[in-house]
């Protein structure tokens, strides 16, 4: 995450907003604003997602590049992830692949069952957990998701998800749709 506070500072000037701008609208202070985008601090995820919100843009915007070659490629290893967040290995988010139709994302939580929020998206996005239990709140809706399970979440409705295992990871992998 070395280059996000400049990509963050990059695309707060892109939309014409002042730093206090910024934080009245993400409820952040600007104080804070400014150390993330000076690479002295680093948001939470919560954070990010309330800075993205603001802005309306995605983490992977933040971080990951296009990928202009989709036609190329056809495998991408798993060492070759974009590391989007890691929290002390506690909650780990990951680019896999984007494109200017969507991305293709992982999120991997190793912690206790803490929340972890994301606030509501400018995209549809289609999450499909593949190990452990997931319990995801979507607008009014509470969903324990299992290995296998997927879920729908619409462009605009704050959502958030809680790990429900107490051991072991769980994974959930993200489509964001941007059509």
């Amino acid at each position: 995450m070395a280059n996000l506070g400049a990509a963050l500072q990059a695309a707060r000037k892109k939309q014409g907003l002042t730093l206090n701008e910024l934080a009245e609208k993400s409820g952040l202070s600007a104080g804070f604003l400014s150390k993330i985008e000076r690479s002295l601090n680093s948001p939470s995820f919560d954070n990010l997602q309330r800075i993205c919100s603001v802005l309306s843009i995605n983490a992977s915007d933040l971080m990951v590049p296009l990928n202009e070659t989709a036609n190329d490629t056809l495998v991408i290893r798993a060492d070759k992830r974009e590391l989007i967040y890691d929290y002390s290995n506690i909650f780990r988010y990951e680019s896999l692949y984007r494109n200017l139709h969507f991305s293709l994302e992982v999120a991997t939580i190793a912690g206790s069952g803490a929340e972890y929020k994301s606030s509501q998206h400018a995209y549809n996005e289609i999450c499909l957990v593949a190990c452990g239990i997931m319990r995801m709140v979507v607008g009014e809706g509470h969903y324990d998701l299992e290995a296998g399970d997927m879920i729908y979440i619409p462009a605009g409705t704050r959502h958030s998800m809680h790990k429900v295992n107490k051991k072991g990871e769980c994974i959930i992998h993200c489509i964001e749709i941007y059509d």
